[in-house]
């Protein structure tokens, strides 16, 4: 038998020699270790998903209540369409997917229905709930089409991604860019038969995770779209640290009151000699000049009234925004004189307030996309720069197997090297392979691609994967150029945006004898239609 101090001796011995066995493992493998620690720490973003597949009209009703009791929480759904088409003509939609934040997936399968419940109708309809998707508006005319479901307040991720300072993406590429997660995006089951009598897992996977993917990414996006100093967590820091507001007053040489203004403006005339103060509280400047015009209609008087530092919206008296009601990508396009006075339409919004107001404003943007065949960034058309798939395809491969092919296993880089040839004597042989930037070498009619030179692979690799697109135009001025030439011109188009603002926030504050209709009674001539 051991002693007591003998029994001391090996505990210690073994404790030791399992010690220098761990830091011996951990030091060897401490790259993987670490890294599949920091994949066990990451959220996974789809955790907690729970797919239901809606066969029947008594089905749709009860998952659409849960789905309408979960927009209560969070007002957004991801949404999605899934269709068969046949010797190239589309069928009716089959799939619908519909997902909450809470991870509710409802996959309904609209062609097995008799008659579509209208409480799926009132939930699409439902302009307080934004739809998120990858051209969501185009599955949205789809449904209307074949099914009379009118869907209300869709936004494109690609969007919010481009605004976010991203590449205007396929949902797949976003969702591993964004959430680093890879979908299944195979060719197989993207155009596998949605009309089957039951739906594979792989089906009912593919489906569910887009659906569910657009609601995590519209989070993600989101909270990328506001500035760190303006977030924390749910709660929101004040955006400005001086008001908006100060209500200086302007008057005129004989002491009537030209306008309310802020103090860097009344002082910069103080400054100069061109006007006297006359009272230190409120700060009032008397002009030593005749101004240009005077407060002689209700239009003129809105510069008049005192305006309060609080949101316009809810009333709440810190954490504010300028909100621009006719956004500024639309406003740079008017002429000079719809460019004056446009501090009618900055208003003050809390931060929640600007956010809600900012996401219902994409859904405008949209509408206006399609009435002016104006494309937004990610539709075609859309950006400054076109990107080649296949191009983005041949410099991935060539950087691979320059870079790392002793690295891939034999039958993977056996793929690579004829994929990569097949894509190169392909796009050698079109006439406009100039076009794609291609180097010399790959224009020839009649290309003889047979192997693969390290100096062919450093060619490829490094070759741009987008072409400058000779049609782009801004939206933005697309839109005001179609204004122009119709009735009302661009007083239209503001009158639209303030319409929608009002529509959609309802706001309970906004200064009194604020109009939809201020330029038009501002210029009774009717000067500022743009046209």
């Amino acid at each position: 038998m051991f002693s007591q101090r003998e029994k001391t001796v090996v505990s210690t011995a073994v404790i030791a020699a399992v010690g220098v066995g761990f830091l011996y493992v951990f030091t060897k493998y401490r790259r993987g270790i670490m890294s599949r620690l920091k994949t066990l720490n990451q959220r996974d973003p789809l955790r907690g998903q729970q797919v239901h597949i809606i066969n029947t009209a008594d089905e749709c009703r009860v998952v659409v209540e849960k789905l309408q009791k979960h927009c209560q929480e969070y007002n957004v759904l991801g949404f999605d369409c899934e269709w068969v088409s046949h010797q190239g003509k589309r069928r009716p939609v089959a799939l619908l997917q519909l997902a909450s934040h809470r991870g509710l997936c409802a996959l309904i399968r609209l062609f097995t229905m008799n008659r579509i419940p209208q409480e799926l109708f009132n939930l699409l309809n439902d302009d307080n709930i934004i739809k998120v998707g990858v051209s969501p508006y185009e599955d949205a005319r789809v449904l209307r089409e074949d099914y009379r479901l009118k869907v209300e307040s869709t936004l494109d991720l690609r969007y919010m991604a481009e605004r976010a300072g991203l590449e205007p993406l396929g949902i797949a590429r976003l969702a591993n860019e964004v959430l680093g997660l890879t979908l299944d995006k195979h060719w197989k089951v993207r155009c596998s038969d949605w009309e089957s009598p039951e739906l594979s897992e792989r089906q009912i996977k593919y489906a569910a995770s887009d659906a569910h993917v657009a609601v995590e990414l519209f989070k993600k996006l989101s909270y990328k779209l506001v500035p760190q100093n303006q977030r924390t967590n749910k709660r929101y820091h004040s955006t400005r640290t001086k008001p908006l507001y100060h209500n200086c007053l302007m008057q005129a040489p004989d002491g009537e009151l030209l306008c309310t203004c802020d103090c860097r403006k009344a002082e910069w005339y103080v400054e100069r000699e061109l006007g006297d103060l006359v009272c230190e509280e409120p700060y009032t400047v008397r002009l030593r000049f005749e101004p240009a015009g005077r407060a002689v209609d209700e239009a003129s008087r809105y510069y008049l009234n005192t305006k309060e530092n609080i949101c316009v919206v809810c009333g709440a008296n810190e954490s504010f925004n300028r909100k621009n009601i006719v956004p500024r990508d639309y406003r740079k396009h008017f002429p000079v004189i719809m460019k004056e006075h446009v501090s009618h339409d900055v208003l003050l919004l809390c931060a929640e307030c600007h956010q809600r107001s900012s996401i219902f404003d994409e859904r405008l943007r949209q509408e206006l996309a399609e009435l002016c065949s104006a494309p937004l960034a990610g539709q075609k058309n859309g950006s400054k720069e076109i990107r080649i798939e296949s191009m983005a395809e041949i410099r991935k491969a060539a950087r691979a197997l320059l870079h790392n092919a002793t690295k891939i296993p034999p039958e993977r880089r056996q793929f690579l090297e004829q994929r990569l040839l097949s894509l190169l004597n392909s796009l050698g042989a079109r006439p406009d392979a100039e076009t794609f930037g291609l180097p010399e070498q790959s224009q020839s009619v009649q290309p003889r691609f047979t192997e693969l030179t390290p100096t062919i692979l450093e060619e490829y690799s490094n070759i741009d994967i987008s072409v400058h697109n000779e049609l782009y135009c801004s939206h933005g001025e697309r839109v005001v150029d179609y204004f122009k030439q119709i009735p009302g011109g661009l007083m239209q188009l503001e009158r639209r945006w303030r319409v929608h603002f009002l529509q959609n926030m309802r706001p309970k504050h906004l200064p009194s004898l604020w109009s939809v209709d201020h330029t038009y009674k501002r210029t009774s001539d009717g000067t500022a239609t743009g046209a």
